[in-house]
C-alpha cells in the first residue's frame, strides 16, 4: 500500500494512511469526503461516520489512483457542529446524523475524550485536539 508523509502541513506522526475506496474524492465539479471525520471499518480501512460513532481521525486528502487516502489521528482540527455548543475543556465529540459534523457526546466507557479548545457559535465550528 503507498504510503503519505506529508499533505499540507500535516506529517507522518499525525497520518495513518489507509484503503479508503468507498470514500468520495474532492473534485473541480463536486465536494468528496476530504475532511469529514471518519471511523475505522477494517483492517487499514476507513469509512464515514454513522449518527453517534467516536471519531476515529479525519480524512484530510484521497488519492484515487492509489486507492488510498491519509487520515488525520492526532493534533488540531476544527469542524462543524450541531445542537447545543460542545464546552471548551474535555469532553467527547461524537458524530452527529449531518455527514461530516459532530456533536457534544455523553462519554461512554471507552469513548476517547477530547479537549475542545475553542467553540465558534456564529460559525457552528469546533476546535479540538485528538490523542
Amino acid at each position: 500500500m503507498p504510503y503519505i508523509t506529508d499533505v499540507d502541513g500535516y506529517n507522518e506522526l499525525d497520518l495513518l494512511a489507509g484503503d479508503c475506496d468507498s470514500l468520495t474524492a474532492t473534485t473541480s465539479d463536486a465536494t468528496g469526503d476530504e475532511n469529514k471525520p471518519v471511523k475505522v471499518t477494517g483492517a487499514l480501512k476507513w469509512g464515514l461516520l454513522a449518527a453517534n460513532d467516536d471519531i476515529g481521525g479525519i480524512v484530510r486528502k484521497i488519492e484515487r489512483t492509489n486507492e488510498v487516502c491519509a487520515v488525520q489521528v492526532h493534533g488540531v482540527a476544527t469542524l462543524a457542529y450541531t445542537g447545543s455548543a460542545p464546552t471548551v475543556g474535555w469532553g467527547t465529540l461524537i458524530s452527529s446524523a449531518t455527514i461530516g459534523s459532530v456533536k457534544a457526546g455523553t462519554p461512554a466507557a471507552g469513548s476517547p475524550l477530547q479537549e475542545i479548545l475553542e467553540v465558534d457559535t456564529v460559525a457552528k465550528t469546533v476546535t479540538f485536539r485528538m490523542q
